[in-house]
């Protein structure tokens, strides 16, 4: 996508954060439930809340870097550990001028080393900037995550020279993800190892009183963007749900959340969900925040 995920996550949220409703930057840290709702502890504060979606990667699920009191259902943190997590990197180089096939919408190399700097796509199609992205999966990614920018463009430039025939000058900017050293993400994708059923998955999604999960790894196709999507859809209608039957209010509660959030029409009271969010543009952050919805 052009310029980005990132530009769908500013359009769905723009209403929000015009109005000062997404919390930026809070780390969450801790998140206490009871049967009437959930705390979220940040290193900003703590939030209150009737209902806690919980949508940061199952990389951070993994890691245990929040603390949920009362601990997980084992069910839940046995699913946690049984799906795996994957490693999917980019190398981004911009060069001043296309010294490859310009209409061509991918290269591949095989090299001596497994992984090593084997697909591109070329972004001239698309955007008609001659940059190309290399992709890095598995363990190549891993090793790479080791390696400082320098050390990257060098080991990769022989590659592409060998690729296109002539010696390439060096890149006029580049741009490397990390997600494994990502402390907000810890990797990128989930992914059905050895020993993981789709069980796995539905216990990862499974709800924990007033505490809900969602994103790509809870969702039946794990490891793709609109499963992340669906997913946080899906919880936010069980919640609008549970709110209707709560108060008894007659409206059906609508599969799409946009009307909600941003034009409320319920009249029977307030209450209040906050939701643990991943973005992942440029890099994700942690984000809390408590959503006032009228119902």
């Amino acid at each position: 996508m052009v310029d980005g995920f990132g530009k769908i996550a500013d359009h769905i949220a723009h209403e929000l954060l015009v109005q000062d409703r997404v919390r930026l930057s809070h780390v969450v840290r801790r998140v206490t439930r009871s049967e009437r709702g959930a705390v979220v502890e940040t290193d900003r504060g703590s939030f209150c809340a009737d209902y806690v979606i919980c949508t940061v990667p199952l990389g951070v699920l993994k890691a245990h870097s929040i603390t949920f009191c009362p601990p997980l259902p084992p069910a839940k943190v046995v699913a946690i550990d049984r799906v795996g997590f994957g490693l999917m990197n980019k190398v981004i180089v911009q060069f001043d001028a296309c010294y490859w096939p310009a209409d061509a919408a991918e290269f591949g190399f095989v090299s001596e080393r497994a992984g090593e700097f084997n697909f591109f796509v070329n972004m001239m199609p698309m955007t008609g900037c001659p940059a190309l992205v290399c992709f890095l999966a598995a363990d190549y990614a891993l090793a790479a995550e080791q390696w400082t920018d320098a050390e990257t463009i060098a080991r990769l430039m022989p590659v592409l020279n060998t690729m296109f025939g002539c010696v390439l000058p060096a890149p006029v900017a580049h741009r490397i993800t990390r997600w494994r050293s990502d402390p907000f993400a810890r990797g990128s994708y989930a992914f059905m190892k050895v020993g993981a059923t789709p069980a796995d998955v539905e216990a990862i999604a499974a709800p924990v009183g007033r505490l809900r999960f969602a994103g790509e790894a809870t969702f039946v196709f794990p490891g793709y963007t609109h499963g992340a999507w669906l997913s946080g859809k899906r919880e936010a209608t069980r919640i609008l749900n549970e709110l209707k039957l709560d108060h008894g209010h007659v409206n059906s509660a609508s599969s799409s959340i946009t009307p909600v959030v941003a034009r409320p029409d319920l009249s029977s009271g307030q209450t209040s969900i906050a939701v643990s969010v991943a973005v992942s543009a440029p890099s994700p952050l942690s984000v809390s925040t408590p959503l006032s919805v009228s119902i």
